[in-house]
């Protein structure tokens, strides 16, 4: 009967090893930081905001992960107004990693954004929302005819 006792508490250990693996396996990092900003210096975010004006050059979407086992990849899924425009691939090489993705000429992709960061299976990591103002119109003012002119000197 020991010896059945013994097989057991074996087997118990070995699932409770195995879930616990398991348990790790979905979560592949320890720590994730995003940041939504115009600009990157020295692998670091540089004009931080979740409103942008239409005259940016760039926006870009910063990521640090911390915590991996093994060299993975993310993808930064871009969405604006609900409509997927883009995702971008992103290997991830050491526990430690920062990268990021971007999306230039802003003036025509104004409107409310999306990116959501997923693992390699598709889960999302996490996400983060920004904004980009549409440009402004130029406005033109008819011109009021100033009474003291006649209809050749406005022509002139």
């Amino acid at each position: 009967m020991s010896v059945i006792r013994i097989a057991v508490v074996l087997l118990l250990l070995g699932v409770a090893t195995s879930y616990a693996q398991d348990s790790t396996m979905s979560v592949p990092f320890t720590s994730i930081e995003t940041a939504v900003c115009s600009g990157i210096s020295d692998r670091m975010p540089v004009g931080e905001d979740s409103v942008f004006s239409a005259d940016v050059d760039t926006i870009y979407v910063w990521t640090k992960l911390s915590g991996a086992m093994d060299t993975t990849e993310i993808s930064h899924v871009w969405t604006r107004d609900g409509e997927e425009i883009a995702t971008v691939v992103l290997p991830v090489r050491s526990p430690s990693w920062r990268t990021w993705s971007y999306k230039s000429r802003i003036p025509k992709w104004s409107g409310n954004w999306e990116v959501k960061i997923e693992d390699a299976q598709g889960n999302i990591l996490k996400s983060v929302k920004f904004r980009i103002e549409p440009a402004a119109e130029e406005s033109v003012t008819p011109m009021k005819p100033d009474s003291s002119m006649t209809p050749a000197d406005s022509m002139k």
